[in-house]
């Protein structure tokens, strides 16, 4: 079902600061969910030109999720990306530490506040997190909420129920339905239908203050510590030179897989970077074949031992059963952040073997990091329906801890 709605001005703000975005939305669509909260999503549309636009608003019914074509002007907040530092207690003494601290270990997934919450001031807003026992900290530089006013121009903005009466929200499926819609949006109308994204919130029907979370960001004591010694820079450049020396297909086939690898290092969706990790194996290695032996083949090399061994010890044909169930079966999997460390590492070692270098053995030393076994590793990628209301370092973690008191400090 399409509808066509009255102007709205969407300049007009509400006290809490934002726009009346809820009025986009026909109220049929929201009783029919029994929506208490929208996740809403939102992308300029840069074409067709503006005598085709909209002049109203026009909704189009796509089940679970609501898209509202505007042409107008976007008022909207966004939590300011934190910079985000390595460093510790005695290197900052111009920022106070807020004790007790929040923990830190090594992955995110873990991260568990402790009370009371960090403060941030608007004189000086910066997160300090401390891990005493690690003798580091992590300063997050910059965390405030900015205010936003678009251009006159079209969007779309895409809704689907969050809370409703019978269930909690759950944020991770709230966006997976959004961006599958987004997905269809692109597919049906073409990119320019989704050109930009703008913004991503939870929208309360109540009348309460919208909640707005940062984007993803990493902790980065969860990646290695780059070797800036002379020793360090020196293997780069050995690496780029045993690289430039190989025959070409191999060269080109090594190039193309260290970019898919770079695509999967800052993917920060779990399961798209481990989709992109395997197909930079697959690249580097996989010649005309699907079959993981050569890969087996590589790390038992690296490794001194039999390919029986590295089978059994690496569990490689796992990981290939793992991207098989989200390529082929379409299963949405919780990937965290050790099993990327894990095949990341599977890849380097791999590389080193490649390029005719000493093996650094990356595959243990992901694991003896994370403490965990590859098949435990393997184990917890069960798909995310199952795991409900997981703690992840996103925007999730980020607006719980500090969205109330920078919308507060910062007087927005």
């Amino acid at each position: 079902m399409v509808w066509t709605a009255r102007p709205i001005d969407l300049v007009d703000k509400k006290e809490d600061g934002f726009a009346n975005y809820a009025s986009l939305f026909p109220t049929e669509w929201i009783n029919r969910h029994s929506a208490r909260s929208l996740w809403i999503e939102a992308y300029r549309v840069p074409y067709p030109p503006v005598p085709d636009a909209p002049d109203n608003p026009r909704s189009a019914d796509l089940g679970n999720v609501c898209a509202t074509f505007i042409r107008s002007v976007l008022t909207y907040q966004s939590v300011r990306t934190p910079v985000v530092d390595i460093s510790t207690p005695e290197a900052l003494p111009e920022i106070q530490m807020h004790p007790p601290q929040m923990q830190i270990p090594h992955f995110m997934d873990d991260w568990v506040p402790k009370t009371p919450k960090p403060e941030v001031r608007p004189e000086n807003p910066d997160v300090v997190v401390g891990n005493p026992s690690g003798g580091f900290v992590l300063v997050m530089h910059n965390v405030q909420v900015v205010n936003h006013r678009s251009n006159l121009g079209t969007f779309v903005i895409l809704a689907t129920p969050h809370h409703t009466k019978e269930a909690p929200g759950n944020e991770d499926l709230s966006k997976e339905r959004l961006k599958t819609t987004a997905g269809l949006l692109g597919a049906v109308m073409g990119r320019n239908a989704i050109y930009e994204p703008l913004f991503s919130f939870q929208l309360n029907l109540d009348g309460t203050p919208v909640d707005v979370g940062s984007v993803v960001f990493e902790n980065p004591a969860n990646f290695r510590a780059p070797n800036l010694t002379e020793g360090g820079l020196a293997l780069v450049e050995v690496a780029a030179a045993y690289l430039s020396r190989l025959p070409a297909e191999t060269r080109d086939r090594a190039e193309l897989s260290l970019r898919w690898l770079y695509e999967a290092m800052t993917d920060k969706m779990g399961i798209f970077a481990f989709v992109k990790y395997w197909i930079a194996i697959e690249t580097l290695t996989m010649v005309d074949t699907t079959n993981i032996s050569p890969v087996v083949r590589r790390l038992a090399f690296a490794y001194n031992c039999s390919e029986a061994a590295a089978k059994s010890r690496f569990l490689i044909g796992r990981l290939a059963n793992l991207r098989g169930e989200i390529v082929h079966k379409g299963r949405t999997l919780a990937i965290g952040q050790d099993l990327l460390s894990y095949i990341e590492a599977v890849y380097v070692d791999v590389l080193a073997q490649v390029l005719g270098l000493t093996s650094g053995r990356m595959v243990e030393r992901a694991l003896k990091t994370c403490g965990r076994t590859a098949l435990e590793l393997m184990q917890a990628a069960t798909p995310i329906a199952r795991r409900r209301l997981q703690v992840r370092a996103n925007a999730t973690r980020i607006r719980e801890q500090f969205g109330a008191r920078i919308a507060t400090d910062d007087g927005v």
